[in-house]
């Protein structure tokens, strides 16, 4: 009976903890003039050169943000907190002051998360955002077709 109460309690704080509701940037923007961006991995700290305190966006576990930002041309900057784990082991990369910018339309979701590519020599790993048109999806895998691109940051943040 106590882990049944357990596994109640702890479903319930992480279902409350999956808010989607985040942060608003300017109150006086008309939703439908505003776009609202889910970070994973990006840790959000400047919008178009203004600093900001991020807590007020982050969002169920782990480094997730989200913000609803007035719409158009976009720039941000804040710290990358990526990681993955695999059976043996656990991938972890962090930067700070990486910046990359975007173009976000009027009553729009986009789901901006951390990623690299590599490079053409095949050396080094390219870090940036990819960016779909569409929140963050239920099984994890955003859609293809909402795929808009992938925006590298700038200035160039490289690994090995």
């Amino acid at each position: 009976m106590k882990n049944i109460k357990f596994c109640i309690l702890l479903f319930a704080a992480i279902a409350a903890s999956c808010s989607t509701a985040g942060a608003v940037w300017d109150d006086s923007t008309p939703p439908e003039q505003s776009a609202k961006i889910y970070f994973s991995d990006f840790k959000p700290a400047a919008y178009n050169g203004t600093l900001f305190d991020s807590t007020d966006g982050k969002v169920g576990f782990g480094c997730n943000y989200i913000f609803t930002f007035p719409a158009g041309n976009v720039d941000f900057s804040g710290d990358i907190d990526w990681s993955r784990r695999g059976t043996n082991s656990t991938l972890i990369f962090e930067h700070h002051n990486a910046a990359f910018s975007c173009d976000l339309g009027a009553n729009e979701e986009y789901l901006a998360y951390v990623i690299y590519k590599i490079s053409d020599d095949k050396k080094s790993r390219i870090w940036g955002v990819n960016i779909y048109n569409q929140r963050p999806p239920k099984n994890g895998v955003p859609n293809r077709d909402n795929f808009i691109g992938f925006i590298p940051f700038d200035p160039p943040v490289i690994s090995n």
